[in-house]
C-alpha cells in the first residue's frame, strides 16, 4: 500500500534526523 510506504518513509526520515542531531550533539560534547 502506498500509504503504508509513505508513512514508513517519513518515520525513517524522522529517525535519521534524530540520529544526525544526536551524533552532532555527541560530537560537540566530546570535542568540547
Amino acid at each position: 500500500r502506498a500509504v503504508m510506504r509513505s508513512v514508513g518513509t517519513s518515520v525513517l526520515v524522522e529517525l535519521l534526523a534524530c540520529l544526525m542531531v544526536l551524533g552532532a550533539w555527541t560530537g560537540t560534547v566530546l570535542s568540547g
